[in-house]
């Protein structure tokens, strides 16, 4: 059996679809693209499939982990399986991976944050200047892109994107999730030299596959 991690996105309505629903997706993708997955052992036997941090429903997935064993893997494979997922979900990357789980090597999350209001964009943006940001336990990074704010933030297991959200809902500066407009760039291995989040199918030892396009 191959241990293959694969690196996938999720736009658009199927954003929607909750973290849990996705194994069963990617198993019916793989019975159609003609690929065969190790099952679980036990009495309730099903499809090896792990995935990294959960995404509350509704947030835009860029690269996301997932790690899927298969019978047999080639290059090609990744084509084959992309093309027998749902529109709205595509799988990008791929690679031969051993060792650490997903969610033990998941230690930062790169997330673009939109705020519809001036107002509150501007609110936020004087917490994280002045250093009295909400998420001093785990923000790691954060940046001005355009209209947006992006941030860097420790233990995506744990403190979500949820986490961004709960913050600013308990310090009246948002509502709820009506006010803001959330995605994950990638998740992943923290690198403090370079301040950037190193997806998981990148840092991987073994053959990278990668569809273009």
């Amino acid at each position: 059996m191959l241990r293959i991690r694969v690196l996938f996105s999720k736009r658009g309505p199927f954003c929607f679809i909750r973290h849990v629903e996705l194994p069963q997706i990617f198993s019916r993708a793989a019975a159609r693209a003609g690929l065969s997955i190790e099952l679980t052992e036990g009495f309730s036997p099903h499809p090896k499939i792990s995935l990294g941090p959960a995404l509350p429903v509704g947030v835009v997935a860029c690269a996301e982990p997932a790690e899927i064993w298969f019978d047999d893997w080639r290059d090609s494979y990744l084509e084959r399986f992309d093309d027998a997922l749902p529109d709205g979900l595509s799988a990008f990357a791929a690679a031969f991976v051993e060792g650490k789980s997903l969610n033990k090597l998941c230690d930062a999350g790169e997330y673009i944050v939109h705020f519809p209001s001036d107002d509150t964009r501007e609110s936020v943006l004087s917490l994280l200047r002045e250093g009295k940001q909400p998420w001093e336990e785990n923000l790691l990074d954060w940046e001005i892109i355009g209209r947006s704010i992006r941030m860097v933030m420790s233990s995506p297991s744990q403190k979500g994107p949820g986490n961004i959200v709960k913050k600013l809902v308990e310090m009246k500066i948002i509502q709820g999730w009506a006010d803001i407009r959330l995605a994950r760039l990638s998740v992943g291995t923290w690198n403090s030299k370079s301040k950037k989040v190193v997806p998981l199918v990148e840092s991987a030892s073994g053959t990278l596959s990668v569809r273009e396009g």
